[in-house]
């Protein structure tokens, strides 16, 4: 019987060394393949490899380039001459400032292109082209340097078909923007500056698509950078750049292989194996333009690898044969193996309960503590170190009690309706606050997460780690309170202070802004301006708040709204400016508003006042003046002009302007008189005659103080000057009556006389003096009939 158990082993064992055998076989083929297979896809690798770090070396060429023309713009930009000239459009300066600039970068760091263009994207002027000028500029560079106010660059492709790295920099002076500057170098001199081509064997090639290309614009184009022409060289191509080493017939060999196009190839050329790496080449717009290709010499590669795969098929003989002696001795070895595992099972059982005390030692050893319970009885099973110590009992009483005997917010039937959805599967786990009470009586804020877990052969259990979290809760008290203190202070300003999320709804409001609403806190967040006013005043505070939100600027103007609760309309200095999270995108905005009301009721009042002033001289017809006399500046009121019958728009208002306007013959003495009162720092006051342009003659009086500074220096003149035409021409009639009536009254043949109320002598004629023995009539004048005699 044994002996048969023998032979029925032993041809169990022939069958599965064949089996093993052929396996082996199938297996070393299979491996070989593999192998061959992973050489060239690590030669894959490693070409790409190679041309990334020809397109990484492209890259950081453009990159430093860029970085060179962003340093000489802003070197550029910092001019004030400049920015002068930009603001002005004044393009002769511009070429006379900059053109000899423009020749030197040209000669000495090969910079081709040089714009300078309006703020409103229109070309002033190409010192490359210089009678090229006047057209829009919507370059994405361009257009990219507007949208965010800063340095733009990239490679674009322009009509020409020519690859150009190109730099805009907005121009701005103070915060208003004038202009922008732009420099570009057409990367054809950057790509000859690349790796040398031998230290990888690699050539390469950049390639642009026809179908991008205008054949007339680019053939220009070339013929302009002085470079040849040829549009049929390649049938879907046109050349960018070449490598020295790397012929046209060859890139034309390459091109016309059956998978040219596809990312990665293998070529056979003259005997040799290329690798060749199409990689599209886009410009800043991602527009795919081209292509770089890049051929590696893989020969050497693929003779290493055919080499390789003979030695492994050749040890993968040798390895069966090895396997197929060794299964031999393996066998006989495998009956003494079954014998000696129950031996290793115990070990094992014995190192698992080791490894569980372990894990219980590790447990005991963490700050947070654990609990483990029945699900059926929630009796815990287990405690860890911590828990003993949060908890104040000691494990043999612990294990005696139930997670509700220490929660006193958790009564029994509370506790099981909490856990109820974690043991029925409806949720993963468990996590909430709530107080553990110590054996002395104190509770302890405690986080509880909870989970059911269930291992193979052993009922489920839940499984509670309980974090201490009466410092976090110390700490969120503190917060809360300092909280509470800020808002205190923003409720206490006058100022009405608020706050906005990105889509315009308010976050906060002050006491002073829920005053003026009528309304609480609650009322107020998460709604819009809507519902605080009406439809204009919220349409025109939305444009503002667009520009905080979205632009990011900072705002400072005058807002007029009405509240739609009082129906009252305010006018409010507003300063409203972007709140910014970490990563620096724009997360709210905070406006702070000034009730500027009675600020703006006064100036109307005032100008109403200046109105009034101005009419009141019309009617009058006195009008004021003030000369700042450092400064020769004369400042007339609008009835001056037209007692002077002057144009305001024409007359330019300076004091020898003043004196052409007075009579010739009255010009020296109004002079004087004003400068004599600047000697004697004493007002004047004179009357004199205005010459109008038909000829007529006006009569003014003319008043003047002048303000000095502490060294005697005249500061500013203020005068009036009033139409008396009117009074002297009656003055003038008054005169020719009197003389009229002194000459009756002197040669009537009887005596006249004439006294005041105190019975002095006014006047009388000659008749009356020489009868009262006097020669003339004045010798009278102010003496009564006593003095007389």
């Amino acid at each position: 019987m044994q002996a048969d158990q023998h032979n029925l082993l032993r041809r169990v064992l022939n069958r599965l060394l064949l089996l093993i055998a052929v396996t082996a076989l199938a297996v070393s083929g299979l491996v070989i393949q593999y192998y061959w297979r992973m050489e060239h896809e690590a030669l894959h690798r490693r070409a790409s490899e190679w041309a990334s770090e020809l397109r990484s070396d492209l890259d950081d060429t453009m990159t430093h380039e860029a970085h060179g023309l962003q340093q000489t713009l802003q070197v550029i930009s910092a001019q004030s001459a400049l920015r002068q000239a930009l603001a002005q459009e004044d393009v002769a300066r511009l070429q006379a400032d900059w053109m000899e600039v423009f020749r030197q970068l040209h000669v000495e760091h090969n910079v081709t292109h040089f714009y300078f263009i309006s703020r409103n994207r229109t070309c002033l002027l190409r010192l490359h082209l210089p009678q090229m000028r006047g057209d829009r500029i919507d370059r994405h560079t361009m257009l990219e340097a507007e949208r965010t106010g800063k340095t733009a660059w990239g490679v674009e492709i322009g009509k020409t078909g020519i690859l150009t790295l190109r730099v805009v920099q907005p121009v701005f002076d103070g915060d208003r923007l004038v202009g922008y500057v732009e420099l570009g170098k057409e990367i054809n001199s950057l790509l000859a500056t690349l790796r040398l081509s031998d230290e990888h064997a690699y050539l390469y090639a950049v390639l642009l698509y026809k179908e991008h290309l205008d054949r007339a614009s680019w053939e220009a184009g070339m013929q302009m950078v002085g470079r040849k022409a040829d549009w049929e060289l390649l049938p879907r191509y046109v050349i960018e750049f070449i490598d020295p080493k790397l012929t046209v017939q060859t890139l034309r060999s390459v091109l016309s292989q059956p998978n040219v196009g596809y990312t990665h190839t293998h070529v056979e050329m003259g005997g040799r194996v290329w690798h060749t790496q199409f990689d599209p080449l886009r410009v800043i717009t991602g527009k795919e333009v081209g292509t770089l290709l890049v051929l590696h010499d893989v020969t050497d590669n693929e003779q290493a690898i055919a080499r390789s795969v003979a030695i492994l098929a050749l040890t993968a003989l040798f390895v069966v044969g090895f396997v197929l002696v060794l299964f031999a001795w393996i066998m006989k070895r495998f009956f003494r193996e079954i014998e000696n595992q129950e031996a290793r099972l115990h070990d094992a059982q014995h190192a698992a309960a080791q490894a569980l005390q372990q894990f219980k030692d590790t447990l005991d050893q963490v700050h947070d503590c654990v609990f483990m319970c029945d699900v059926e009885t929630l009796r815990f099973i287990y405690v860890n170190q911590g828990a003993i110590e949060q908890v104040g009992y000691d494990q043999r009483t612990l294990l005696t009690m139930h997670p509700y005997d220490i929660k006193p917010d958790y009564p029994e039937l509370l506790y099981r309706t909490l856990i109820a959805p974690l043991l029925n599967d409806e949720i993963p786990f468990l996590n909430f606050e709530t107080r553990h009470r110590h054996r002395d009586g104190y509770d302890i804020p405690v986080e509880v997460f909870l989970q059911r877990v269930r291992t193979e052969g052993q009922a489920s259990r839940l499984v509670t780690i309980v974090r201490d979290i009466s410092e976090r809760k110390r700490v969120e008290d503190e917060l809360r309170h300092s909280e509470e203190k800020l808002r205190t202070i923003l409720d206490s300003v006058e100022a009405y202070i608020y706050l906005k999320d990105t889509n315009g709804n308010y976050l906060f409001a002050n006491a002073a802004v829920r005053r003026l609403w009528h309304a609480e806190m609650e009322d107020i967040v998460s709604y819009g301006d809507e519902k605080f006013f009406d439809v204009e005043s919220a349409a025109n505070i939305k444009r503002n708040d667009y520009q905080v939100l979205v632009d990011g600027m900072t705002l400072r103007m005058e807002e007029t709204v009405t509240v739609t609760a009082t129906g009252l309309t305010f006018t409010f200095l507003s300063v409203k400016l972007p709140l910014r999270g970490e990563d620096g995108s724009i997360c709210a905005l905070c406006g702070i508003s000034t009730d500027i009301s009675d600020r703006k009721q006064m100036e109307e009042r005032l100008r109403k006042s200046e109105q009034d002033l101005k009419e009141a001289q019309h009617i009058a017809k006195v009008g004021s003046w003030e000369l700042d006399v450092p400064n020769n500046r004369l400042i007339w009121s609008d009835e001056i002009f037209r007692l002077f019958e002057l144009d305001p728009t024409h007359f330019g208002a300076s004091y020898d302007a003043f004196l052409d306007a007075i009579y010739p013959e009255d010009r020296k003495v109004v002079n004087k008189a004003y400068t004599d009162s600047l000697q004697t720092r004493q007002p004047y006051s004179i009357r004199h005659r205005l010459r109008m342009a038909d000829g007529r003659i006006k009569h003014v009086h003319e008043q003047c103080q002048t303000k000095f500074d502490e060294a005697g220096n005249p500061l500013r003149s203020i005068g009036t000057v009033q139409d008396v035409t009117e009074q002297v021409q009656a003055e003038v009639a008054l005169h020719n009556a009197y003389n009229l009536l002194q000459t009756v009254i002197d040669h009537v043949p009887m005596r006249v006389f004439w006294k005041d109320r105190e019975l002095n002598y006014l006047g009388c004629n000659p008749a009356f003096a020489r009868d009262s023995g006097r020669s003339q009539p004045s010798e009278l004048i102010g003496k009564d009939d006593y003095q007389m005699g």
